[in-house]
């Protein structure tokens, strides 16, 4: 028995649906790195033992980098480099699990209905 073809409004639908899982997914992993940059930020400290929190502009953001990097190239770490990496998988790594786990949900959500819908 052939399937039946997916209408116009189920495609629109579940591309709203993959749409929301996506924006779920920024806005998870972007409050992520948000508030882990806010707290080094705040409480981390300088290669050089200053406090990030008494830094501004570029010397603050350099240091926060270079702390998320495990510290400056100069003291041992990976430096800026690394930072941007890591502060680079603090946003993927949850914007990934929100996506994945959303779609998951919703498409289990739908499975008994398409099961019905199209018996093997």
């Amino acid at each position: 028995m052939p399937e039946a073809p997916v209408t116009n409004i189920e495609r629109v639908l579940g591309n709203g649906e993959k749409a929301m899982a996506i924006t779920k997914g920024t806005v998870a992993g972007a409050s992520t790195a948000l508030g882990a940059w806010s707290l080094v930020a705040t409480l981390g400290s300088a290669s050089t033992g200053t406090a990030i929190s008494s830094l501004s502009g570029a010397a603050a953001m350099n240091a926060t980098l270079a702390w998320f990097g495990g510290g400056s190239l100069a003291a041992g770490g990976l430096g800026m480099t690394a930072g941007m990496a890591v502060v680079g998988g603090i946003v993927a790594v949850p914007a990934a699990a929100v996506v994945a786990t959303t779609m998951h949900v919703k498409r289990a959500r739908r499975l008994p209905t398409s099961r019905s819908k199209y018996p093997n």
